[in-house]
């Protein structure tokens, strides 16, 4: 469940974050960069979520069906963002939007690599709470 809450919440984030350093050079201080930020973020949201949703079942299918190994995870994590990347394209149109599926691949790489590095932590911790456990 948490891994399935990263894979939907984090694409939108990483997308505006990844998006903001191409507009920065318009702004005129740090409030214009927040607010512009704000407004990407919620835009980011509202046209990705539900790409984003599908990124995660998705996922989390593939990930359940025993495709653990983690090339096989990212290739797909990369094909997946660039297919929600040229579906957020289509309410744009194809001429103003071809940022975003490059930017959808890049990000749908980043949300996967997130979610692999955050379940190694979690094996490690596990395996070091295993290994000092009390003997009963």
């Amino acid at each position: 469940m948490k891994n399935f809450l990263l894979r939907f919440l984090l694409p939108p984030a990483y997308a505006t974050i990844c998006f903001l350093p191409f507009t920065i050079g318009q702004a005129n201080g740090l409030q214009d960069i927040l607010g512009f930020g704000t407004i990407v973020l919620l835009f980011a949201y509202v046209f990705a979520g539900l790409p984003a949703l599908a990124f995660a079942y998705a996922m989390g299918r593939i990930q359940r069906r025993g495709f653990r190994h983690n090339g096989v995870r990212l290739f797909t994590a990369g094909l997946l963002g660039l297919i929600a990347g040229a579906l957020i394209c289509i309410p744009f149109g194809l001429a103003s939007g071809m940022i975003f599926p490059p930017l959808g691949c890049g990000v749908g790489l980043l949300v996967e690599l997130t979610v692999i590095q955050l379940e190694r932590r979690r094996r490690r911790s596990e395996a070091r709470t295993e290994r000092f456990a009390p003997l009963s």
